[in-house]
């Protein structure tokens, strides 16, 4: 819960987010008194909208370090980029994400 403080005029109830010596609206003067505002927050908690709690961590000795076959192509800084070339599964993925949506399935 954040706290913060606005001035208020006692004489016509115009608000400044500081004080002021004069009123602005109806320009009496020493007339703003300090008031404490308590604002609550509502948490955000964007990870639990996104399902991401049910994510579970994988011990590194299940997670499988076999070598797959990729296609090199001729950018030598692509191929190091990607981990040594693109993987067949990765082209196939995009493909069937264009497909579904010129089929709009």
């Amino acid at each position: 819960m954040k706290t913060s403080t606005q001035s208020v005029c006692q004489n016509c109830g115009s608000i400044s987010p500081k004080w002021m010596g004069k009123c602005s609206k109806c320009e009496s003067w020493n007339s703003y008194m300090e008031e404490i505002i308590k604002e609550k927050r509502e948490k955000k908690e964007v990870w639990k909208k996104n399902n991401l709690e049910k994510n579970t961590p994988i011990n590194l000795d299940k997670i499988s370090n076999e070598e797959r076959k990729r296609i090199i192509t001729t950018d030598k800084e692509l191929n190091r980029v990607l981990g040594g070339g693109i993987l067949p599964s990765a082209i196939l993925k995009k493909e069937i994400k264009t497909l579904s949506l010129i089929l709009k399935l």
